[in-house]
Order: C-alpha cells, then structure tokens, then sequence
C-alpha cells in the first residue's frame, strides 16, 4: 500500500533512508528521491519535507534535485527553525560561498543563540577561509555554550542537532579542516 498523504510519504522516505546502503545505490537513492518529491508535491508548504530533500541532495553524487533550492524554500517556509538555516549554510560552504555559509550560520546563532552548532559552523566557515585564530575562537565559543547550556536542554531531536556533538569532536573537525586548507 503506497501512502497517499504528504506525511506518509515523508514517513516513507524516512524509513526509506533508515535502510542500509541507500546511499551509493542508485536504485535506493532514487527511491528517497521519489519518495521525498511526493511529499512535497503533496504539502508544498512541508518545510521538513523540503529541508530533507536538500539533505539527502547533499548526500549524494549527481542529485536530481538542487539541494541550495530545496534549502532556500525550507527556509523560506520556516524562517525561525534555526536547523534549516544551518544545513542551508553547509550547502553553501560546500559550494565555497562562505560569505552565504557565514550569513546562514548567523542567522541560526541570532535564532538559538545558545547553542553551539552555530559558532561550530562559524568556526568551520573561517577554518575553510584560512583564518585559523579565528576558527579557534569560534570553536571555543562552541565550546563555551556546550558546557554551560548542554545538559540544560531537554533530550530531542531538535536538542540533538543543536547540542549533539561533543568538545573533542567540534575542535577535532576544525582542525582538520584548518590542516587541510593550510596544503591545499
């Protein structure tokens, strides 16, 4: 039975997505695809529904979607969701606009000024731009905000996402990216 609904749909891409080896199947791949697409066809205004779309873009080689639209248009339908901005500014930093990746970010950081991801992101986003000292402020201030408000906040998906990564694991990634630009 094929769900007729756009929640349904969403529901079934994310079960979808749950299976392993979607990702590098074509097959598979196509089916989140198809499944998502569904669901915004049938609730055009599902900002989540959207914003996975743009995820899942993300994930995966020649995508037959664009991932910076399927963003924009989740950002546009929840302008307070500060997630949506957050992945719309790894979109953005992915393709090298740092200065859109740094305006997302910034906006999630004005929307959940307490949580750490945003300044994780800013850290990154500098890290990438070469400024080192900078990224390890940013990284600190992450740091900073995990500690005082982490074990604060209620356990939820959208928590998670804001609080979820560990101290070791923002400054490790931000160091790698400040190795990796320093030989590129």
């Amino acid at each position: 039975v094929m769900p007729l609904r756009a929640d349904l749909w969403y529901a079934s891409a994310m079960a979808a997505l749950q299976k392993p080896g979607w990702i590098g199947n074509r097959e598979g791949e196509k089916d989140v695809f198809r499944r998502l697409e569904k669901a915004v066809a049938a609730n055009p205004e599902d900002g989540f529904a959207w914003n996975r779309l743009g995820v899942v873009a993300m994930s995966v080689m020649n995508p037959p979607v664009n991932a910076r639209g399927a963003f924009e248009r989740a950002v546009a339908l929840a302008p307070r969701h500060a997630p949506f901005w957050i992945d719309l500014g790894f979109e953005r930093l992915g393709d090298n606009d740092l200065p859109g990746a740094r305006a997302a970010f910034n906006e999630a950081g004005s929307l959940e000024p307490n949580a750490p991801i945003p300044k994780f992101s800013l850290a990154l986003a500098s890290a990438r731009d070469g400024n080192a000292k900078q990224a390890r402020t940013l990284v600190n201030e992450a740091v900073a905000l995990q500690r005082a408000f982490g074990e604060r906040v209620t356990a939820s998906g959208y928590s998670d996402y804001l609080f979820g990564l560990d101290e070791a694991a923002m400054r490790k990634r931000v160091e790698a990216v400040i190795e990796r630009t320093k030989t590129d």
